[in-house]
C-alpha cells in the first residue's frame, strides 16, 4: 500500500505532538517544574521546609542541614505567605503554636517575656522581633493566643514618661573570656546594628515607632501619654521635612550615651534619614494623624525621592539618605526601598511616584535565587541553596519578606506569576527533544517508504519477467 503524500507531511507533526505531550506529562508529574512560577518557588521552599514542630528550617545552613528556626523567622514566613495568599501551603496552626510556645522563658523565679533570645549569659527581648511576631499573629487572627498583659508591660518598660518617647534598656553581659559588654537590643534593619553600642539607650524614633505599634497591636495606647509622644515625634522634624532619630541629631553630634566618635545613627547633613522618616510617618499614621497638615507631605515626598540611587539599565533602589556615602543600597535586605515605598503610600503620594517605584520593583526580582544546573532535559534547581528565596546580607527570611512586601506595596505582585528560568529552560528542552523525535520519525518513515517502494519495484520486475517468460513459452 502506497503512503499518501499528505500523511508524509502530517506524520512528523503528529510525532512532535505525541512526544511533547508524553514528555510534558512525565516531567510535570515527576518534578512540577513546567508550571513553576517565581511565586510558587517561594511557596514551595517554605512549604517543604516546615518542621514537625511548626517551625521552619533555618536557611543559614545549606546542604540540607536541619536547624530549627527562631520564632521571629517563623513570623516572617507567615507574613510572606499571607501576602502571597498562600497560607494553605503550610500548617498555620502548628506555626502559630510554635511561636506562642516561645513567648517567654523561665530562669529560676524570673519569667522573661517578649520571645527572648540568649547572648552570652543573658536572655532578653528585642522590640523589633516582637513587632514582627505580633504583626504575623495579627495577620492570621491569632493575637488572642499571646499573653497580652506581659507584652504590654514589655513595651511600657521602654516608655520614657518624661519625653513621651521610647528607648531600650542597657543590657550588661559577661563573655566566657571575662569581657563585659553593654548594649541595647534592637534589630530594626538599619545601616548598622547598634547591638555593639548603646545607641538606643536614649529616647529615639525607632524605639518609639516600635513601642507605639506594639501597644496599638495590643489595643493599649491608653497606657501612655499620646500628647507627649506626638509632641516628641514632631520635635524630631527637620527643616527639610524629614525626621531625625532624636531631636538634637546631626552628623557630628556625639550623644553622651555613645562610645562612638560620631552620631551612632547614620544621618545626612540635616541629621535626618529615610529610616527615621519612615518610623515617624508610620507612627503618625498608626495614630491617625496624617489626614491634616501636621507634616508637609510635599517635603516628605521630595525627601524620599531624593534618596533614589540610580543603577544600571534604568533600575533604582533607595539609600539611607541623600548624602549617603556608604553605598547602603548594597544591603541585600533592601529595607530602605521598603521604607521609601511605605512612606509614600502613607502620605498619599504613591500614585504620582508610581513610575519611579516600578523601576525598583523590577530590580528586586533580579535578587530572587533561581539558579539551576543546566542538566538535560530537566534543569536541577539548587534547593539546598535557598532556591526561590531572595538573597542579601541578612537572612533569606528577611530578604524575602522585604522583597515580597515591596512588590505588594507597589502593586507588583503579579510579576511573581512569571515562569521561572528553570521552567522556561525545561519547556525549551522538551520542545527540542520533540523536534528531534519528529525528525527521526520522519526519516524513519521516509526510509521505510523507500524500502517498501524498492520491494514493490522488485516484485513488479519479477512479475514482468514471469509474464514475459510465460508469453514466450505460449508462443
Amino acid at each position: 500500500m502506497k503512503m499518501k503524500p499528505k500523511y508524509l507531511v502530517i506524520s512528523p507533526f503528529a510525532a512532535f505532538l505525541i512526544s511533547l505531550l508524553f514528555s510534558v506529562s512525565i516531567v510535570q508529574v515527576e518534578t512540577g517544574v513546567l508550571t513553576e512560577t517565581r511565586k510558587s518557588a517561594i511557596v514551595n521552599m517554605f512549604s517543604e521546609n516546615q518542621l514537625e514542630s511548626g517551625s521552619f528550617v533555618t536557611f543559614w545552613f545549606p546542604n540540607g542541614t536541619i536547624v530549627e528556626g527562631l520564632p521571629y523567622f517563623v513570623a516572617e514566613e507567615l507574613i510572606t505567605l499571607k501576602t502571597l495568599g498562600a497560607l494553605e501551603a503550610i500548617d498555620v496552626e502548628k506555626a502559630v503554636n510554635y511561636i506562642v510556645s516561645k513567648q517567654n522563658i523561665i530562669i529560676g523565679n524570673t519569667t522573661i517575656w517578649g520571645w527572648p533570645v540568649k547572648r552570652a549569659n543573658k536572655y532578653f527581648g528585642d522590640p523589633y522581633e516582637v513587632f514582627i511576631i505580633l504583626t504575623a499573629l495579627k495577620s492570621v487572627n491569632a493575637l488572642d493566643k499571646v499573653n497580652r498583659t506581659a507584652l504590654i508591660d514589655f513595651a511600657l518598660s521602654r516608655y520614657d514618661a518624661f519625653t513621651g518617647a521610647f528607648k531600650e534598656p542597657i543590657i550588661t553581659i559577661e563573655w566566657p573570656n571575662g569581657v563585659v559588654e553593654n548594649f541595647t537590643a534592637c534589630s530594626f534593619p538599619l545601616e548598622f546594628y547598634a547591638s555593639s553600642d548603646v545607641a538606643y539607650a536614649e529616647p529615639n524614633m525607632i524605639s518609639t515607632f516600635l513601642g507605639v505599634t506594639i501597644l496599638a497591636q495590643l489595643n493599649a495606647l491608653d497606657k501612655i501619654n499620646l500628647t507627649k509622644t506626638i509632641e516628641w515625634i514632631l520635635s524630631c522634624k527637620a527643616e527639610n521635612g524629614a525626621f531625625k532619630p532624636f531631636p538634637k541629631s546631626h552628623p557630628e553630634y556625639l550623644p553622651p550615651w555613645s562610645s562612638l566618635r560620631t552620631n551612632p545613627f547614620y544621618v545626612d547633613r540635616y541629621g535626618t534619614g529615610l529610616a527615621y522618616t519612615y518610623a515617624a510617618i508610620s507612627t503618625l499614621n498608626t495614630l491617625g494623624l496624617l489626614e491634616g497638615d501636621i507634616i508637609d507631605k510635599g517635603k516628605v515626598r521630595d525627601y524620599v525621592l531624593s534618596c533614589v540611587e540610580p543603577l544600571l539599565r534604568g533600575a533604582i533602589l533607595f539609600k539611607a539618605h541623600p548624602d549617603d556615602r556608604r553605598i547602603t543600597v548594597g544591603a541585600g535586605v533592601r529595607q530602605y526601598t521598603y521604607y521609601a515605598v511605605k512612606t509614600l503610600k502613607n502620605i498619599g503620594m504613591f500614585e504620582e511616584s508610581k513610575y519611579t517605584l516600578a523601576k525598583a520593583s523590577k530590580y528586586i526580582l533580579t535578587e530572587q535565587n533561581l539558579r539551576f544546573d543546566d542538566s538535560w532535559p530537566v534543569p536541577n534547581r539548587r534547593k539546598e541553596s535557598f532556591y526561590g528565596l531572595f538573597l542579601g546580607t541578612f537572612t533569606p527570611h528577611d530578604a524575602t519578606l522585604y522583597a515580597v512586601s515591596i512588590l505588594n506595596e507597589t502593586e507588583s505582585l503579579y510579576l511573581l506569576n512569571e515562569l521561572t528560568p528553570a521552567a522556561l529552560k525545561t519547556w525549551q528542552n522538551l520542545v527540542i527533544f520533540s523536534v528531534i523525535v519528529s525528525i527521526v520519525s520522519f526519516v524513519g518513515i521516509m526510509v521505510s517508504a523507500g524500502i517498501l517502494a524498492h520491494k514493490r519495484l522488485q516484485v513488479k520486475e519479477i512479475e514482468n519477467e514471469t509474464k514475459s517468460t510465460n508469453s514466450t513459452r505460449g508462443a
